[in-house]
């Protein structure tokens, strides 16, 4: 989980610059939200998080973006769902 901590950290540093894009892998419905880790699949690294919002009328979607700016520290202004709407799987893109 230390190495998930030093990645994210990571992510973090590079939010503040011009644009970024995070793959996500979202569980939606769970106890909290939380950041869960890293999980490669077919060579791309996504960062699993966890949503409490269901994923109904863009409840989930809204809390994502939410919940990102928070542990970012940036304003959600800055922060897009660009594909992946109603997937689990989703590219967020950082603009600041």
């Amino acid at each position: 989980m230390e190495a998930t901590i030093e990645i994210f950290n990571n992510l973090k540093s590079k939010a503040c610059d011009n644009t970024s894009k995070i793959l996500l892998k979202v569980k939606s419905g769970a106890r909290k939200n939380s950041i869960d880790g890293f999980i490669e699949i077919e060579g791309r690294k996504y960062l699993k998080i966890s949503i409490k919002a269901e994923p109904t009328k863009g409840k989930a979607n809204k809390m994502i973006i939410e919940f990102m700016a928070k542990e970012l520290n940036i304003s959600k202004a800055d922060l897009e769902i660009s594909a992946g709407k109603t997937s689990q799987y989703k590219l967020l893109n950082i603009n600041k």
